[in-house]
């Protein structure tokens, strides 16, 4: 075989068709072949162009390739845009299931749970019950300090009260939640 000069061999086993590349990809990732393709390729072309290839054989170019093409796409994996691609799962409507290309069924959402979702609009109502036995000042206390997770001496800072007396206010409406919420039967007493 005579020798290939070295631009013969990269045109000469370059792949039109990224069937190595989606080799190396695992099946749940099989959609964002593309992406991958272009970025692994543009790695490899770079490094093709410095080779110092001797173009005596078309082997020496496939082993290269090969190599390269295995090793870029552990590479593709460590990078970050290859991190949040694995982290990404397909739409149900864009997963085919069987022989027959139908969506698949809908593992990405949770089922809905009726009973937690009863409780947690019982823990809202409570929860708005034992405001509305607080004065005005006193709710945007227990808001502020509460819900906006601030420390007792800014919220006292900010509404004229002493920190003692934000914790004593804070106290007192935990009490009027525990009540709210063993009258509705959520919390045992």
């Amino acid at each position: 075989m005579l020798p290939l000069p070295r631009t013969e061999i990269l045109v000469w086993k370059s792949p039109s068709d990224p069937a190595c590349l989606k080799a190396q990809l695992p099946a749940f990732l099989s959609h964002h072949s593309d992406t991958i393709e272009g970025w692994v390729l543009e790695k490899l072309w770079a490094s093709a162009l410095k080779l110092p290839l001797k173009g005596e054989s078309a082997g020496e170019w496939t082993n290269w390739w090969m190599t390269v093409v295995t090793r870029q796409v552990v590479s593709f994996w460590r990078s970050k845009q290859g991190q949040a691609l694995e982290k990404e799962i397909e739409w149900p409507d864009q997963r085919a299931m069987g022989d027959d290309d139908s969506p698949g069924a809908d593992s990405v959402g949770e089922d809905l749970d009726v009973d937690a979702l009863a409780v947690s609009l019982d823990y809202r109502a409570a929860i708005d019950a034992a405001l509305l036995g607080l004065n005005e000042t006193h709710r945007a206390i227990v808001e502020a300090a509460y819900f906006e997770d601030r420390p007792s001496k800014d919220v006292g800072a900010e509404f004229g009260e002493t920190h003692d007396n934000v914790d004593q206010i804070k106290k007192r409406f935990r009490e009027a939640l525990r009540a709210e919420l063993i009258a509705r039967g959520i919390w045992e007493s």
